[in-house]
């Protein structure tokens, strides 16, 4: 019995052909990258912010902490995945292919978890948050360095790397058009839409790692050991060893390229895809299944992505570069004069702070406290109108109020700066003491209505 295994013949060691198939089998990791980076960048902050009751600015630093914490986590995965062929198991299993096997049980756990409703309980998403960036930096930290384990030909490389962005287009498309099409279906903006598609998407970014992690390879711990050998440094390889390798490796002037473009598109990509979908919702007053269609739009990219391999083959990366940022920029022109021309726009500019002198004290004074007067006034046809009496025009349970209810409580919100739960308190009191046969929708039902109601979005 030989006392080291043949690892030649072990399938995850052993070479193969890169042909179209297998580019395609490779890719389906990348499922994971862009369904997480456009789920954090588009509804997770709606679906935390309107279901769970979380502060949008305390979501905001909680995601801000995370990918600090994700800086220290990827370094020690990387830093501990380089010797994992320590162990039998790991010699088997192969150091990279542990990492997608780690990354695909968090994943499978930890995404319908993420879109479960637990009310004003931050650690409860930060803790999933946390692990689901884990997994994460263990499908990423694998995926990255397989392509140039996998085979050394250039050719071959751009063949995986023009496959693996297709299937990104896909998964950017997917993520965003699931749930547009479960509240389309539905009838109404609700968590178990989001939970439904936490569910649908854990098994299928799980089913993608397993599917790259039976179809690639990697090198052997005989061919990592050689080469491990013929570099061995005398230096011992400390926490400061590893802060002089990054600095060698940033005076590369093409690592600093790389890093450049990677922020400026990547980054960038990101910080626009979370305005996008503000944007549509919030600023165009469209629900959020139409925010949700209008960003699965990159669908369009599954047309452009064979266009860009073949002009990548004819003009290379340069060219390429040069009419991606260029339409970047007319884009984002287009959306800045779209902005501008929005009536809301119009007027938060018309509210400008006027410079007037002042000459009648007496009738000024008169003013500034008239601004303390409390007047509110029903007439009959608003209290007759409260209800809503209409025909839903959809399946579902019909509505109990009136868009005109929905639209009065809220004028009242922001014009006394109350938050949901003391405004029910307030109009309550109002109807009280008016003496009015009236009921104030309660407050989560006025948070999920305002985003559908016509008259807000008008």
């Amino acid at each position: 019995m030989s006392q080291h295994p043949d690892y030649d013949n072990m399938r995850v060691y052993k070479k193969k052909n890169i042909t179209m198939l297998r580019s395609l089998a490779y890719a389906m990791t990348d499922l994971n990258g862009s369904a997480w980076g456009t789920l954090v960048s588009s509804y997770l902050m709606l679906f935390l912010t309107t279901f769970a009751e979380l502060n949008a600015g305390l979501v905001g630093t909680m995601l801000f902490v995370l990918k600090l914490l994700d800086m220290l986590v990827c370094g020690t995965i990387g830093g501990v995945s380089d010797h994992l062929f320590s162990t039998r198991l790991d010699r088997r299993l192969g150091r990279r292919h542990t990492l997608f096997i780690v990354g695909a049980i968090l994943t499978l756990i930890c995404f319908p978890l993420l879109f479960t409703v637990q009310v004003g309980s931050y650690l409860w998403y930060f803790i999933v948050l946390f692990l689901l960036d884990t997994a994460q930096s263990f499908n990423n930290i694998a995926y990255e360095t397989l392509a140039t384990e996998m085979t050394d030909d250039a050719n071959e490389r751009v063949k995986l790397s023009s496959v693996r962005m297709f299937i990104s287009a896909f998964g950017t498309f997917a993520v965003t058009r699931l749930p547009a099409i479960l509240l389309s279906a539905l009838g109404k903006d609700s968590a178990e839409d989001y939970t439904l598609s936490g569910i649908i998407f854990g098994i299928a970014l799980c089913a993608g790692t397993l599917i790259t992690y039976f179809t690639t390879w990697e090198f052997s711990p005989r061919y990592v050991a050689e080469f491990e050998q013929n570099t061995k440094t005398a230096e011992k390889k400390t926490v400061l060893y590893a802060f002089k390798e990054y600095g060698r490796v940033l005076k590369t002037k093409a690592c600093r390229r790389t890093c450049t473009l990677y922020f400026v598109s990547y980054f960038a990509k990101d910080c626009f895809n979370t305005a996008f979908f503000f944007f549509v919702a919030f600023v165009l007053g469209l629900s959020q299944a139409m925010a949700q269609a209008a960003s699965s739009l990159s669908i369009i990219g599954l047309i452009v992505i064979p266009i860009a391999t073949y002009f990548m083959y004819r003009y290379g990366p340069k060219w390429l570069w040069t009419w991606a940022f260029s339409l970047m920029i007319l884009v984002l022109v287009y959306y800045y004069r779209l902005l501008k021309s929005l009536p809301s726009f119009q007027y938060l500019h018309s509210m400008a702070k006027q410079k007037f002198k002042i000459t009648n004290w007496s009738t000024y004074n008169k003013a500034l406290k008239q601004r303390g007067a409390l007047t509110i006034w029903l007439d009959e046809s608003a209290i007759v109108a409260w209800a809503e009496k209409t025909t839903p025009e959809r399946r579902g349970r019909p509505l109990h109020y009136a868009d005109m209810a929905i639209t009065t409580v809220l004028m009242m919100k922001h014009v006394f700066g109350l938050s949901l739960r003391a405004l029910q308190g307030f109009v309550d009191a109002i109807f009280k003491l008016m003496v009015l046969p009236l009921r104030y929708p309660d407050y989560s039902l006025i948070s999920k209505a305002a985003y559908g109601c016509r008259q807000c979005n008008a």
